[in-house]
Formats: structure tokens, sequence, C-alpha cells
């Protein structure tokens, strides 16, 4: 099989569109990590994050959240890109990977979003209280 000049753009394209996903995994560490040393699950001002002493990983979780937007945005972009410069004969492919990202994109920005928006745990008060 042959590769395309494209690939390494589709799969960086693939990877941040997915990057939503990967910032809840990094909250639900830090969840678990609170879960494991103090034996009970957080709650609203119980333990506060920034008492934990764990700035790295409060952090990380923090930066995590702040990227979520830029990574969609390039992800759509690096997807479009080939829509631009390839030819006509070669963009039926092209399209496919845009729609593919496109959705990939939705699905995961609609799982972190619905996540935040009704947040079953209380998890996401206790980080931002």
């Amino acid at each position: 099989m042959r590769l395309s000049k494209d690939w390494l753009k589709r799969a960086v394209a693939v990877i941040l569109a997915v990057y939503p996903l990967f910032a809840m995994s990094v909250f639900f560490s830090l969840v678990l990590r609170v879960r494991v040393s103090l034996g009970d699950w957080p709650q609203y001002i119980r333990p506060d994050p920034g008492s934990l002493h764990w700035d790295g990983h409060v952090t990380s979780v923090a930066s995590a959240a702040w990227l979520v937007p830029l990574a969609v945005v390039v992800s759509v972009v690096l997807a479009a890109w080939p829509l631009f410069r390839s030819p006509w004969s070669a963009q039926r492919r092209s399209v496919l990977w845009f729609f593919i990202v496109l959705f990939l994109n939705l699905v995961s920005t609609l799982v972190l979003a619905a996540y935040v928006r009704y947040d079953p745990g209380g998890f996401v008060t206790w980080f931002l209280d």
C-alpha cells in the first residue's frame, strides 16, 4: 500500500480530533489519584485541588482543558488543507477524510461538553471551585 503525501497531516488531524477525550482522561486520572490517596471521592470544597500539592497534575488538567478548542480548530484545518491543494481527481479521498475528522471532532467534543454540562459525579464542580 502506497502512502500519500498527506498521511502525516491526516494522522495528526485524527489525533487532534479525539483530543477532547484525552483531556477527559487526564482529568479522570486526577480524580482517581485523589480517590486512591484520600480514600474518598472528591466533592465540592473537599479537598481543594490547590491544597493537594500536586501542582503538576492540576496544571496539566487545566492546560489540557484550555487546549481543547485549539486542537479542534487545528484538526479541522489540517483535514481541510488537502481539499484546497489537491487536483479535482484526488479530492474524493480528501473529502472523505475531512468528514471523518469532522465526525470525530463532533463526537468527542459533544461527549466532553455533555460531561461538563451534566457533571454526574460532581467532579467538574470540585475542580473548578
